[in-house]
């Protein structure tokens, strides 16, 4: 199996440090020196000199440099953090989460892949050189699950949030997806809604995406719903980044199933970006919420909190709950365990609109 860089080159070190070829007392080349003679970057340079100090073969002396020694003094941990948006409150979150499982000596490379998979396969690759471990919110792109599985394989121990890549053995904490929306979609049927529609990006290959759809499948075949295909509407992800043009697809849909001789009574929305837009259609056709129909919505932008908690029935993950529980899970293995690896899911919150009593809501985790 090929080694990463920085392990090979603290190798090459390690054996002549071992040989006498570099003896005690020996100042080492600087970082930038090792870069240049190794041509890599001065951060894989470094995490190979780091290895050696917490081996107990270098130190490092102010204004004198690394040198050569028998004693140990313990190297902080470098983790990799990679987002889909920096600024994302829920990507936020689970950074919060994470950072609250970390000592003032850990360092974090935080990298931003824009749901770009060059992107992420890019990051990943430095991640090799760069990172001890990392922690993935993830494409699910399946051109980069060998990177991935290759990653861990060499020994960087990965944590995925919020979803996981098909495929692949690897520690995930993510919300319980399929519970949370079978549960949100029973408590709308226990309102006398049997004709709920469904919008959603396409994008089957993230498990969170799929595992909302698989539930909606599950519960509007338990109403004996047959034909609930007729009320989903999946839309390319791009729209997410055009508003206009996705108002403008969801006001289509709507109107194509508000026209059905059994039209929808209810909404379920994959996230805000798609309530936003269900909620504007619905204002330019003139329909009530909740008095004409009801949506119920995966909440993940507070903004609209105000808007929601009168009218909209909301399922709220536990974003910094997961981060947490990610980064413990990480910490077991950079000290050395090895625990199964393990999906762990996260129940949300559900919050239902003001409108309906608390003693009639059973929803939630």
């Amino acid at each position: 199996m090929q080694l990463a860089r920085w392990k090979e080159i603290a190798d090459i070190i390690r054996k002549d440090i071992e040989r006498g070829v570099i003896r005690p007392g020996a100042k080492l080349p600087t970082e930038m020196d090792m870069a240049t003679r190794w041509n890599v970057s001065r951060m894989t340079a470094h995490r190979a000199m780091r290895l050696l100090q917490d081996e107990g073969l270098v130190e490092r002396h102010p204004r004198i440099g690394t040198v050569v020694k028998n004693g140990a003094k313990p190297a902080s941990r470098v983790i990799a953090i990679l987002f889909h948006q920096r600024n994302d409150f829920l990507e936020l979150q689970y950074l919060l989460g994470v950072r609250s499982g970390l000592s003032d000596q850990d360092h974090l490379l935080f990298w931003g892949t824009d749901n770009d998979p060059v992107r992420e396969a890019q990051y990943l690759e430095r991640a090799r050189e760069e990172a001890d471990g990392v922690i993935l919110f993830p494409t699910c792109a399946p051109e980069n699950t060998p990177l991935l599985r290759r990653l861990i394989e060499e020994g960087t121990p990965v944590v995925c949030l919020d979803r996981s890549p098909a495929d692949l053995e690897v520690d995930s904490v993510k919300t319980d997806n399929y519970h949370a929306t079978f549960s949100a979609l029973e408590f709308m049927k226990s309102r006398g809604h049997r004709r709920v529609a469904y919008f959603s990006e396409y994008l089957m290959t993230v498990s969170a995406v799929r595992d909302r759809y698989r539930a909606y499948q599950d519960s509007m075949a338990c109403a004996n719903d047959t034909d609930a295909e007729k009320y989903v509407r999946h839309l390319v992800p791009e729209l997410g980044r055009y508003p206009a043009l996705l108002v403008t697809a969801v006001s289509d849909g709507l109107k194509v199933m508000l026209q059905l001789p059994d039209p929808p009574t209810a909404i379920f929305c994959m996230h805000d970006y798609y309530l936003d837009a269900v909620l504007e259609s619905l204002d330019e056709m003139d329909i009530r919420v909740p008095e004409d129909i009801e949506i119920v919505s995966f909440n993940d932008c507070p903004m609209f909190l105000p808007r929601f908690t009168r009218s909209i029935h909301r399922i709220v993950q536990q974003a910094h709950t997961i981060g947490h529980i990610a980064i413990q899970r990480l910490n077991r293995r950079l000290s050395g365990e090895n625990p199964q690896l393990e999906s762990i899911f996260v129940p949300v919150f559900f919050h239902p609109a003001s409108y309906v009593s608390p003693s009639h809501v059973d929803v939630g985790g």
